[in-house]
C-alpha cells in the first residue's frame, strides 16, 4: 500500500500495518475520509470497483462519526471498514442540503475552544469535508459563502490563507442551540 487513501487517493498522515488483526488489514489516518480507519487489502480492492463518489463521501462521514464517539481519551479503536461497511454506505440516503450545511456549522463550531475563535478553512477543509459529506472544496467554499451570507460566519483575510479565516457570529450560535434543543 502507497501513502495514499484508499479511499480518495488524497495523502495520509499514516498508513501502517496491524498485524494483531486477522489477514493483518491496513490502519489508515485520512483526515478526508473522516479520520483513522482500519481496512484490509481485499476490501481496498473491492473497494476500488464498488464505490462511486457518493457512497465515498457518505463512508467518510460514517468514519468520521464513529471517530468522534466517545471522548477524546477514552476513544475505541477506530472503525474497520468490510464489504458490509460498503453495502450499508451505498445504500444509505444522502442527507438534505440542510443538512449538510449544519453538519458543516457543527464542524466549525468544534473547531473553537472560545467564543470568536477564528477557524482556519486551509487547515481544516478536508476534515470538513468528511464531516459535512463534501465531495470537494469547492462545495465546501460554497457552505462557506452560504454561511456569510446567513450572518452564521464572518470572514477574516488572512496573509497565509486565500480562504481566510472563519469566524462564528452570534446568528451561528443561535442555529447550534436550535439543533442541540432538536437532538436532545
Amino acid at each position: 500500500m502507497n501513502d495514499k487513501c484508499p479511499i480518495w487517493g488524497t495523502p495520509c498522515e499514516k498508513i501502517e500495518r496491524v498485524y494483531r488483526l486477522p489477514g493483518a488489514p491496513w490502519l489508515v489516518n485520512s483526515p478526508r475520509a473522516g479520520g483513522k480507519y482500519i481496512i484490509a487489502d481485499i476490501v481496498t480492492d473491492k473497494m476500488a470497483t464498488t464505490l462511486d463518489e457518493p457512497s465515498k463521501v457518505k463512508l467518510s462521514r460514517w468514519i468520521y462519526e464513529q471517530n468522534q464517539l466517545g471522548e477524546p481519551s477514552k476513544r475505541r479503536d477506530p472503525p474497520e471498514i468490510d464489504s458490509n461497511t460498503l453495502k450499508e454506505m451505498s445504500d444509505w440516503p444522502m442527507p438534505s442540503v440542510a443538512k449538510r450545511m449544519d453538519y458543516c456549522l457543527q464542524f466549525l463550531a468544534s473547531k473553537t475552544e472560545a467564543l470568536g475563535e477564528a477557524i482556519s478553512m486551509d487547515s481544516h477543509l478536508e476534515e470538513m469535508q468528511a464531516a459535512a459529506l463534501l465531495k470537494n472544496a469547492r462545495e465546501a467554499r460554497y457552505l462557506i459563502e452560504e454561511f456569510r451570507d446567513e450572518d452564521w460566519i464572518k470572514i477574516k483575510p488572512s496573509a497565509k490563507s486565500d480562504s481566510g479565516l472563519v469566524v462564528i457570529r452570534l446568528k451561528g450560535y443561535l442555529r447550534l442551540e436550535e439543533l442541540k434543543k432538536d437532538q436532545g
